[in-house]
């Protein structure tokens, strides 16, 4: 027999699936995954189970991890689902969480099915949030000299943000974007004029439309993590060098939204 279970619920005594990243949800209407982190962890009892998706767009690496162990590395998510292998019958929790950052490409969460029977996940005591760029994605980091950054050498999984959380036994969200700035994106010709990332915060989803994010009270990290300001620093041969004074404002303003 199958069971299914749809990812978005709320209340974490009837919850058989906790989504995993930006506001410990994937997009509440389309459940795209699109921030590097987000993903869904859940219990059951059985032995095995399956994360189904559909609107799978570009390349995007994922960890699937089953019951604390070693992670399963998904070097490109295809198809029309992300299956555990056969397990002993038992109770085992799966998380999987996305490695790539959102311009490589994203997916969305169907729902999710087992042979056997779902239990509430396990509730993480803490919550951390990350907000930055390409070092908070994890940009290239599986990279071996010479190479190119790519959804496979990405790994958020492996940033500071992640292992810190882990240490901690905490959830995480990161929300981060390669190249961008507190006020002003990485130096290039032509300049790029997308929004930087206080701005792209306000998005629920990253490519949902600015100010869609409604800051649920059932996420509430207990610490925010902000690091940006490297790439508003970058300016040789482009560009002024940034006015520090201006980032202090800037990093201020952002802190007391």
């Amino acid at each position: 027999m199958k069971v299914t279970t749809t990812v978005l619920l709320a209340i974490v005594s009837v919850v058989t699936a906790l989504p995993q990243g930006k506001a410990a949800q994937p997009d509440e209407d389309t459940r795209e995954l699109t921030w590097p982190s987000t993903g869904v962890i859940f219990t059951f009892e059985g032995t095995r189970a399956s994360i189904n998706i559909r609107n799978v767009t570009g390349t995007t690496s994922a960890d699937l991890t089953i019951d604390g162990g070693e992670p399963i590395l998904i070097a490109n998510v295809e198809g029309d689902s992300i299956d555990t292998p056969s397990l002993p019958d038992g109770t085992h929790t799966v998380e999987l969480r996305k490695r790539s950052e959102t311009y490589f490409g994203t997916f969305r969460v169907k729902d999710v099915t087992t042979d056997g029977q779902f239990l509430s996940p396990p509730d993480p005591k803490r919550r951390i949030e990350v907000i930055g760029d390409s070092h908070s994605v994890g940009y290239g980091l599986d990279g071996i000299f010479p190479c190119t950054d790519s959804a496979l050498v990405q790994n958020n999984p492996k940033t500071y943000g992640a292992v810190t959380a882990r240490a901690l036994e905490a959830d995480y969200s990161v929300v981060a974007w390669s190249g961008k700035g507190l006020i002003r994106n990485y130096a290039s010709s032509p300049p790029d004029t997308s929004p930087p990332m206080p701005v792209m915060y306000t998005r629920y989803g990253a490519n949902d439309a600015d100010g869609s994010h409604t800051f649920p009270r059932t996420w509430t990290p207990d610490a925010v993590v902000i690091a940006l300001g490297t790439n508003d620093f970058s300016y040789l041969g482009v560009r002024d060098p940034v006015n520090p004074a201006e980032l202090v404002k800037a990093m201020v303003a952002f802190v007391k939204k």
